[in-house]
This record gives C-alpha cells, structure tokens and sequence, in this order.
C-alpha cells in the first residue's frame, strides 16, 4: 500500500487538498471540524494528507457523487496510485538503461552472444592449428607409450594456456558473421 507522505501546515492549505482531491466542504465545516478535534494533527500542528484522506472519507461526501467514499472506492485509489507510481518506476529505468546504452556501458544480449560466439570459434580454430603444427612434437612427448599418458595431457594443459594467453592479449579479432538467412 502506498502512502501519501505530504504535510499541509495550514488549515487553509488542507481544506483546499481535500477540495482538489474531490471532498465536498467548506472552509468554515472544515474549521469547526478541526476545532472539534475531527481532523488529525502532527505533533507539529501540521496536517497529514494520509490523516485528511481518512477524515474526509469518513465525514464528508464526495463532489461528483454526493455520497461518502466506499471501501471499493478506497481500494481502487490505492491501486491507481501504485499502478502510477510502478508506471513511472518502469519509465524511470527505461531511461536509465536507454542512457547506459547511449554512454557505451550496456550493449544488447544478441551482440554479446555474437562477439563470445566468434570468440569460442577463434579459439577453437588456434588451439586445433596449434595441434596440427606441434602434432609430431606431441607424439615425441609420450614416445609412443601409454604410461606417458601424464605427460602429454600436461603439454597439452600447457599449449593450451600459452593460447589462451596469446588469446586474451589479442586487441583486436576480424570476423565475419552472416545471417542464414541472407546466404
């Protein structure tokens, strides 16, 4: 439930809020109300719009219809005011991402599925290259036998973090990707 946290200090002030929210009153009802201790204060003297809202549905009519605020009517309100205040919520970090994106700091999921994917194949391609030319190198390693099985998984581990290393100082990488359905 949302709360409306806005002060009126002056009774004038509050008479005209309950006015523009659509209570049927008089300044001079409203100031016997409130000496009549009807209508709420704050410690400060000042008066709450939530504690007016509830004052004015229980002792005044409404404008439009001439009868006092019903739970049904009070429901609703309170659901309009959340829906408005999620509506601007959601507005408020559209912009906010619509800005991040302008300044560079989000790119779309596609994009970023695209780049890692063309990054996945490059490596791919280097580490079956690097294997094709350092192959001969690498059946030297277990010299044809099963026991040195140890061995060539550590000069594989080991060819494949130089790569990797290789890989990730790379600043640039060229590749084309094309859509299926433009082939």
């Amino acid at each position: 439930m949302v709360k409306d946290t806005r002060i009126f200090r002056t009774q004038t002030e509050a008479w005209q809020f309950l006015d523009g929210e659509g209570f049927k009153s008089n300044s001079s009802s409203f100031g016997r109300h409130c000496q009549a201790g009807l209508v709420g204060k704050n410690t400060d003297g000042a008066f709450e719009a939530e504690a007016l809202l509830t004052y004015a549905r229980a002792k005044l009519n409404r404008k439009t219809s001439g009868k006092k605020v019903t739970q049904e009517e009070k429901d609703r309100d309170v659901r309009k005011k959340e829906a408005e205040i999620n509506l601007t919520e959601f507005k408020a970090e559209r912009e906010r991402i619509k800005l991040e994106k302008e300044q560079g700091k989000l790119i779309e999921r596609n994009h970023v599925q695209r780049e890692i994917g063309a990054r996945a194949g490059v490596l791919s391609s280097m580490f079956k290259s690097e294997v094709q030319k350092r192959g001969r190198e690498l059946v030297e390693t277990v010299e044809g036998k099963p026991g040195k099985t140890r061995d060539l998984i550590r000069a594989l581990i080991e060819m494949f973090d130089d790569m990797a290393t290789e890989y990730s100082n790379m600043k640039t990488i060229e590749v084309m990707i094309s859509d299926e359905d433009s082939m």
